[in-house]
């Protein structure tokens, strides 16, 4: 309150000062809660935190890590590790696994924010899902224990386009080690076992720059990491090519099979759709990718702007419901991909498409049967990042994240490859 030149505040404790007057604070008695996590061992009001920021607009969007200082500092004291840009490297390899908004409710559909890489939530302009609490358990220690498990890359960043420097992303006080067994988080990453007969021994970053820099993306500086980089990760993983295909046209298995009422009430599923007619939706060059004036086509297909998905999909994401395909044409795993993808109108063109995914890691697409044995239900699956090529192949970015069998990696279109990508 400001009046005769002073000004006095007010709280609900019943206490007050002006500028001239101290109160004895031997009166205070409780340290006020804190508004963050942090007492207990939740990771859910973690992950809660950067999906409610998340979706926040900002005036300037290069504002996004200057805004989120005071939230991400927060977090680096909870979960004791770095932030880079804007995730945390505790649980770093889960914590790519977030996803766009489920519902036409829970916020619009992402659009891309150029300012920030695209592996992270800050480089989309809407709020996004972080969800291992969901499909793994709550208990942070025990998230702890099980990525150590789960996982195989090391990851580094780049310092700059035109420098051949890397730096490791830094994981804080628990840091792994240097053993060359050992995997990001310090536990065995079992690539001979995964991936038998390729040679994975490469984890380190190949010393090159990055041709037209000026070309390239500058993103917004990363405040809150204690070792910041480019926001351009450089690392070594698997790379897997599989065709694409919509519900309905080959062998869709168990991913082709979502049954789910359509607006009469008459359950119908996938395969009742031809492939002729979901070719034609595909080349079809209306502004909403070709999926306009089809409402129940486009619920099947994995929902639209009325947030009408299979519910039945543990792992629903809006967009468009693909199939991932083996090299005997069986269905190995499913991928919701945007609207606003150009590869879409490929998917329906005659002839086979093939795209490439980065293999990121173990982890589920749903919850456990029994919740008190996640680390020994059969429902885990290797995670896979779908990306597209920019600047002539010289680095790619995220599209979308699926799934696929742990035991249909060999059933990829091409040989596997372990390879070196550069991802912003």
């Amino acid at each position: 309150m400001l009046a005769n030149g002073t000004a006095s505040f007010h709280c609900r404790s019943g206490l007050s000062f002006t500028e001239s007057k101290f109160e004895d604070t031997s009166i205070i008695t409780k340290v006020p809660e804190s508004f963050f996590a942090g007492t207990d061992n939740d990771l859910q009001m973690i992950e809660g935190l950067i999906k409610d920021y998340s979706g926040r607009q900002f005036t300037v969007e290069s504002d996004v890590f200057r805004a989120f200082a005071g939230v991400g500092r927060q977090i680096r004291r909870q979960l004791q590790c770095d932030v880079c840009h804007g995730l945390p490297t505790a649980f770093f390899d889960w914590f790519l696994l977030w996803q766009p908004p489920v519902d036409a409710k829970d916020g619009p559909p992402l659009k891309r924010r150029p300012v920030a890489p695209s592996w992270s939530w800050a480089g989309w302009r809407g709020a996004v899902y972080l969800r291992t609490w969901d499909w793994y358990t709550r208990d942070k220690q025990a998230v702890r224990r099980g990525i150590r498990e789960r996982t195989w890359i090391i990851w580094h960043q780049r310092l700059d386009h035109a420098s051949t420097e890397c730096v490791p992303v830094s994981l804080g006080k628990d840091g792994a080690g240097e053993n060359q067994s050992q995997n990001f988080y310090g536990g065995r990453h079992r690539k001979d076992q995964r991936f038998p007969g390729i040679d994975c021994r490469a984890t380190d970053p190949t010393p090159r720059t990055l041709a037209q820099a000026e070309s390239l993306p500058q993103y917004t500086q990363d405040l809150i990491s204690e070792c910041p980089g480019s926001g351009i990760l450089q690392f070594w993983t698997i790379s897997a090519v599989f065709e694409l295909r919509f519900v309905g046209v080959g062998d869709d298995g168990v991913y082709g099979k979502l049954v789910k009422p359509n607006r009469t009430g008459i359950p119908f599923t996938s395969s009742a759709l031809n492939s002729s007619e979901l070719a034609d939706v595909a080349n079809n060059d209306d502004k909403n990718g070709g999926l306009a004036g089809l409402p129940s086509l486009r619920s099947l297909l994995g929902g639209g702007e009325d947030g009408d998905l299979d519910y039945l999909d543990k792992d629903r994401q809006p967009g468009v419901r693909l199939i991932i395909s083996g090299n005997d044409g069986q269905a190995v795993g499913k991928i919701y991909v945007p609207q606003w993808w150009e590869g879409l109108a490929n998917v329906g063109s005659s002839g086979p498409h093939e795209y490439e995914f980065i293999v990121l890691c173990e982890a589920r697409d749903q919850r456990a049967k029994d919740s008190h044995r996640e680390d020994d239900d059969e429902g885990w699956r290797y995670r896979v990042m779908l990306v597209e090529s920019k600047c002539a192949g010289q680095y790619f970015e995220r599209v979308a994240i699926g799934s696929v069998g742990r035991d249909d990696l060999g059933k990829a279109v091409r040989p596997l490859q372990w390879k070196e990508f550069i991802l912003g």
